[in-house]
């Protein structure tokens, strides 16, 4: 594979490096993680594969429906743990600091048949939400991580891109599959590598040079 210099933007002619025959089996030369203007993070590894990037610190969200005596309960499931910290309007819940409590039964009128006037958790780990409007709708938010599978091209390289909805916090993490982990705001801002369609890297002036 051959590593070329690309400087298109600033008007100077490209420039042929030597062959370097490891690049076959890994990202281009001095290629390091960096994300660019738009916040999309580029990660390299074996051309033509596919990496697994845990990334962390994602924000989500979930609708609840209270009962009618204004519980709404926050549960996991089999595959998906439920959420041990979680905002629900501006009030942030930490589910290990609730107490545990028996869940009273909900009469149609609208009556606990015992009262609970603080947040608290049941013995499976369900978060019961108290005071909440009677029937209504809630959303919940709260961190969460994923697995994104990113597709590396011929060169050795691909991108997660940021959200314009739900952009990544500093906070945000990234851990590549064999790798460390890196917060979004300690990734370095370049500009990103070109690959052409034949495997051929190129590198453009870093932003602001």
């Amino acid at each position: 594979m051959k590593l070329r210099q690309f400087a298109a933007l600033s008007g100077l002619s490209m420039i042929a490096a030597p062959m370097v025959a490891s690049l076959a089996m890994a990202a281009p030369s001095g290629f390091s993680t960096h994300k660019d203007s738009k916040g999309a993070v580029y990660f390299g590894g074996s051309p033509s594969s596919e990496l697994s990037v845990t990334v962390g610190g994602l924000t989500k969200t979930k609708n609840l429906k209270a009962n009618a005596c204004g519980l709404a309960l926050v549960k996991g499931s089999t595959t998906t743990p439920a959420p041990t910290s979680f905002t629900i309007g501006a009030n942030t819940i930490n589910a290990s600091t609730l107490p545990t409590q028996i869940l009273p039964k909900c009469s149609t009128a609208g009556v606990l048949e015992e009262a609970r006037t603080s947040n608290f958790k049941t013995s499976d780990g369900t978060v019961v939400v108290v005071g909440q409007t009677a029937n209504s709708s809630i959303v919940m938010s709260y961190l969460a991580s994923a697995i994104k599978k990113v597709k590396l091209n011929a060169c050795g390289f691909g991108k997660i891109s940021n959200s314009t909805t739900k952009p990544f916090a500093s906070t945000t993490t990234f851990m590549p599959a064999g790798g460390s982990t890196l917060s979004y705001s300690s990734i370095s801002t370049k500009a990103p590598y070109l690959c052409s369609k034949d495997g051929v890297t190129y590198q453009p002036q870093s932003l602001g040079s």
